[in-house]
């Protein structure tokens, strides 16, 4: 291998570790790592905690190691009591509940920890996502309050530092009589619980504004995807392809976004994850055996966009927001459109550096070989990691 090349390589290494920018590709993506889901039944309470292997690993130090080679959540695995308060609290009139039943299941790519609870009369509960505190760089995630029929009664972004939330619940006997009466909620404020009682608390609802930045969070911290469009982006030579790679990529995850987010297409995100894996590697090697082949990016941005845009939606339907009717059609549009916002200015910084690169005789002759051979590299762990290794 040339000296130079060699140069070219170690130089680029250099700047990807000085800037940190290896170890978090090597987490891939996820603005919804984790959600928690409540269901409120007449006899009892219902709290599912979905996360993903690293993060339940937290978790499991006392669990049954059988759970982190499980391959089916059908099969539930008894989670240790103790340390259900490090997951979630419940507390009715300023006292904790104590959970019936612990339990955890996992495909392999995700875990749901499942707890139990009695129900109260009646009165305000807290809720707040205990796990949150012991979870490093978590993204954001959603905390929805549900009925016995699945319908949403609450929902909340959740983040770090703000993990909780109140309910006014009704009692059992009200909620039999009348179930068209909605829970009323609120965010967790610092007045008493006994003025909440007395007050109906307002409901609250997720604003245009959070959808629009969480879609430019996934799309920025949304690595894989990134790295996907990278690639198309550094086999192309003048302007005028490389936005029509961009508006094809943009057009073809929408399509998918919308009809995934509205449960009219729906694929498992053990099938979309290794695909969007795959797609790097095509446009890698592409990259490396043709990289003259301008116009077949086009199709590789738009029939695999199509799959990125099903990776998409499973972020949106994660946080069970606006999950059916005219209610989704908000949380759609702004999450879409932040998507498209983050995508537009990375878009704005890496193809002028990309012309800027091709200046330097080294890069325009090593360049695009050694950065596709690195992503073909990384791709092909993350589809490792979501097969062989999920198992």
């Amino acid at each position: 291998m040339p000296a130079r090349l060699l140069s070219f390589l170690r130089r680029i290494f250099q700047l990807a570790t000085l800037l940190g920018w290896l170890p978090m590709l090597a987490t891939a993506h996820g603005v919804f790592d984790h959600s928690a889901r409540v269901w409120i039944f007449p006899d009892h309470l219902e709290v599912t905690i979905a996360m993903g292997t690293e993060a339940a690993k937290v978790f499991l130090n006392d669990g049954p190691p059988e759970v982190l080679r499980a391959g089916l959540m059908q099969i539930a695995y008894p989670f240790p009591a103790q340390n259900a308060p490090r997951l979630f609290e419940i507390k009715a009139a300023g006292n904790p509940l104590t959970p019936t039943k612990t339990t955890v299941r996992s495909d392999g790519l995700e875990f749901n920890f499942e707890l139990i609870y009695p129900r109260p009369d009646g009165g305000v509960l807290h809720l707040r996502a205990t796990y949150l505190n012991e979870l490093q760089h978590v993204a954001k995630g959603s905390l929805v309050v549900a009925d016995e029929y699945s319908a949403t009664l609450a929902a909340k972004l959740l983040a770090s530092g703000d993990d909780s939330l109140e309910i006014t619940l009704p009692s059992p006997t009200a909620a039999n009589e009348t179930t068209a009466s909605p829970v009323e909620i609120a965010p967790v404020s610092p007045a008493p619980i006994a003025a909440a009682e007395k007050n109906p608390l307002p409901a609250a609802t997720p604003t245009f504004g959070q959808f629009l930045n969480l879609g430019v969070a996934h799309i920025l911290t949304g690595f894989d995807h990134l790295l996907f469009l990278g690639a198309l982006l550094i086999g192309v030579r003048k302007i005028k392809p490389m936005l029509v790679v961009i508006t094809c990529f943009t057009l073809a995850h929408s399509i998918t976004l919308a009809l995934a987010a509205t449960d009219l297409v729906v694929i498992s995100s053990r099938i979309t994850e290794p695909l969007i894996a795959l797609s790097i590697i095509v446009v890698a090697v592409e990259n490396l055996f043709r990289p003259g082949a301008t116009s077949d990016r086009y199709w590789l941005a738009g029939g695999f966009g199509l799959i990125h845009g099903f990776g998409f939606a499973s972020a949106l339907r994660e946080t069970g927001l606006g999950s059916h009717g005219t209610a989704l059609l908000m949380p759609l549009f702004s999450f879409n459109l932040g998507v498209e916002a983050g995508q537009l200015a990375v878009a704005a910084v890496v193809v002028p550096l990309l012309f800027a690169l091709r200046r330097w005789p080294t890069f325009a002759r090593f360049g695009t070989p050694a950065i596709s051979a690195a992503v073909m590299a990384m791709a092909g762990y993350w589809f490792l990691e979501r097969t062989v290794l999920a198992r």
